[in-house]
């Protein structure tokens, strides 16, 4: 019969084990090898995304001679924005921001406490909202929803220990979720407290933990496929590109951060019906005095239809997509790895 967790507790408490960690850490934002990955995986995917889109654009155009050119302005665009994230982490933050951590029984609390950190969020919520800049707004909103984070032991199933910058990275099955900054003094307590319970964790599952990623790659070639013919339109229903490619980067957002953007890509997708209605429907006078006048829809060849039919076909699968997200039943890369570990 296995001991259970009390006569586990009871063991620990005799033979010294401490049963809750706390301390606070001044974490090195270009020091930290744990950072280190975080800032390589947000610039390597800021540049790959960047990249996929604007070639997706030169290859529905039929530009391709551009998409050349496209890597240098993405390589370009990212370096700019290396040199910024440079700037704000040496200047504005010095290196370093303050933060608490608490490990128990149950899982880890980190909170951030550097008063700069937190006042950089919540100035970039206010001046996002006054200005008009959602996209500010979020990552100032995004930022202050971070202060305080918890990671139950459940959901970590590995742990990458970094004894020279004494730093321990937390992942669940596919990433990093959290970071642990100890002290040279505590390292060492912590890396064994974080030993145990990750091993405690894994003895109680009862199936090895499946990685995500396939699933969502393919979850999003499905979203880039079934946007495509929207791109591919024949003349007359040729689109702005803006409203398609607000589309599509939305539902990537569904599927890889918050579900309820599903609810854009549903608006997005019946704008362009009614776009593609409205034209289909226009009135245009014939040059012929015989015919007088028709409307778009009485000339389209069976190409033309079928391409209609395609875009029609990719709209639904979007919007039964985005519908099923939006209302929670298909969760996205975020929602879930934050419900496996609370």
């Amino acid at each position: 019969m296995e001991p259970s967790e009390s006569d586990l507790a009871a063991k620990r408490s005799a033979s010294g084990a401490p049963h809750e960690l706390v301390w606070e850490a001044d974490a090195g934002l270009l020091t930290n090898p744990v950072m280190w990955e975080q800032w390589g995986t947000l610039l390597g995917g800021t540049a790959l995304l960047m990249f996929l889109l604007l070639s997706f654009l030169m290859a529905v155009q039929g530009e391709w001679d551009a998409i050349p050119k496209v890597l240098g302005i993405t390589l370009l665009g990212v370096g700019i924005l290396a040199l910024l994230l440079l700037f704000v982490v040496l200047v504005i933050f010095r290196n370093r921001f303050r933060v608490r951590f608490s490990l128990n029984e149950k899982g880890v609390w980190f909170e951030t406490v550097d008063t700069c950190a937190r006042a950089g969020g919540r100035l970039a919520a206010l001046l996002g909202a006054l200005g008009g800049h959602p996209i500010m707004a979020g990552a100032g909103l995004a930022g202050m929803s971070r202060e305080r984070e918890f990671a139950s032991w459940r959901g970590i199933i590995s742990a990458h220990y970094y004894p020279r910058g004494h730093s321990i990275g937390l992942r669940n099955r596919w990433r990093t979720v959290l970071f642990l900054a100890c002290t040279p003094e505590n390292y060492e307590q912590v890396a064994a407290f974080v030993r145990r319970r990750v091993a405690a964790a894994a003895a109680t599952r009862t199936a090895p933990p499946r990685n995500p990623l396939p699933r969502l790659l393919a979850r999003s070639a499905l979203v880039v496929l079934a946007a495509l013919p929207v791109f591919l339109l024949p003349y007359p229903f040729e689109l702005d590109l803006l409203i398609p490619l607000i589309m599509l980067c939305f539902a990537l957002a569904t599927v890889w951060l918050l579900p309820i953007f599903g609810w854009v890509v549903i608006a997005c997708a019946a704008w362009l019906v009614v776009e593609v209605v409205v034209i289909g429907l226009e009135v245009k006078e014939s040059i012929f005095a015989s015919i007088g006048t028709y409307r778009n829809f009485e000339i389209l060849s069976t190409a033309d239809w079928v391409a209609l039919l395609l875009a029609a076909v990719g709209l639904a699968i979007l919007v039964i997509y985005a519908w099923r997200a939006a209302r929670g039943h298909i969760p996205s890369a975020l929602s879930e790895d934050v419900a496996e570990l609370e």
